[in-house]
């Protein structure tokens, strides 16, 4: 097998690990690359990244690291393990990537939700775990190329190893940001994702479905949950979008040309992750997003009947009970 050293291991490139990757290497790290033999043979010719502000960059010669017959990876340990693969994958892979951790590797772990990283530092008592999110939008354009269609990139908590990385973060379409609450970052994203169901439930881009009263609302009464739960978790949210948490619902059940000029900007190419999941048939991460929200709540007695409808929705989904395609007002009055 051929020896490949690198700095950095993207484990699992989809949309995100698929970003990141390249936008490391754009900013001349060395990459290794853990993928299906689908998404090698998709990036075989190298991989283009943009984002809404006409960035633009193109790698090539990607380095793929593959296991031997053992189900090893007979390669040099990298420094940065990023764990991009979704929650509902990582029991299965944490026995993987032993053979790709060396004693001074650190874990960055890249998944929506709640716990990924508790689940890995379990299985590696010994080693640097961090949790980071990814803070924005990105969606596949065509086979090859990814594009992040909405503000925000890589966030880490702020800590040695992550002021470490500032360097490899030079590629303006993905920008680095350390910030020191790392807990309520976490919340924050997990409130934007909240829309990633209702996205994927109405089969639309996410710019068509936030031009939808009816969609807004269901999302800002999943939102409302959110908040009620962290509140009695006495958690605070950063403000990671153009509105602070607690004001984002008030803005999201505005009518729509009043919305239209105060709300958030979404590139128009943009779709939620998990709108991908379904149309490809694989199993989604509701259960550790909307699904989360839902089981917080009954735990500490926040009724969160929106995302619990959401998940339900979703799952019917994946067994086959119902389609895609959801209008508006179904929605609503599906979930209210």
């Amino acid at each position: 097998m051929e020896r490949i050293e690198s700095e950095h291991v993207v484990f699992g490139a989809g949309l995100v690990g698929g970003f990141l990757g390249a936008a490391l290497m754009a900013s001349d790290q060395s990459v290794g690359w853990v993928v299906r033999e689908a998404t090698r043979k998709k990036l075989q010719s190298g991989l283009k990244i943009t984002d809404y502000h006409d960035n633009e960059a193109t790698v090539t010669d990607l380095q793929f690291v593959t296991p031997n017959p053992e189900g090893l990876f007979d390669v040099p340990a990298p420094r940065y393990l990023w764990l991009t693969v979704k929650c509902t994958a990582l029991d299965a892979v944490l026995q993987e990537i032993k053979s790709l951790v060396g004693p001074e590797t650190i874990i960055i772990c890249l998944q929506n939700g709640l716990g990924a990283e508790d689940q890995v530092q379990q299985a590696f008592p010994n080693h640097t775990v961090i949790r980071g999110v990814m803070a924005a939008n990105v969606a596949e354009l065509q086979p090859g190329h990814l594009h992040r269609g909405t503000q925000g990139g890589i966030m880490l908590p702020k800590q040695s190893e992550t002021e470490a990385l500032v360097p490899a973060f030079q590629q303006p379409a993905l920008p680095l940001r350390l910030l020191d609450d790392l807990t309520g970052l976490l919340w924050a994203k997990l409130q934007l994702n909240l829309n990633n169901p209702i996205n994927a439930l109405a089969d639309i881009t996410l710019k068509q479905e936030l031009d939808q009263r009816d969609y807004r609302r269901v999302l800002a009464a999943a939102m409302e949950e959110l908040l009620s739960v962290a509140k009695a978790k006495a958690i605070e949210l950063p403000q990671l979008g153009p509105q602070p948490p607690h004001r984002t619902p008030k803005l999201l059940r505005l009518p729509n040309w009043i919305y239209r000029r105060a709300g958030h900007k979404v590139d128009a190419k943009a779709r939620s992750s998990m709108w991908q999941d379904l149309k490809e048939g694989r199993q989604t991460e509701i259960d550790f997003l909307n699904g989360a929200v839902a089981r917080l709540g009954e735990e500490l007695g926040v009724a969160c009947p929106v995302n619990q409808a959401l998940t339900q929705l979703i799952h019917d989904v994946e067994a086959g009970k119902r389609a895609r395609g959801i209008g508006a007002r179904e929605l609503w009055d599906l979930v209210s």
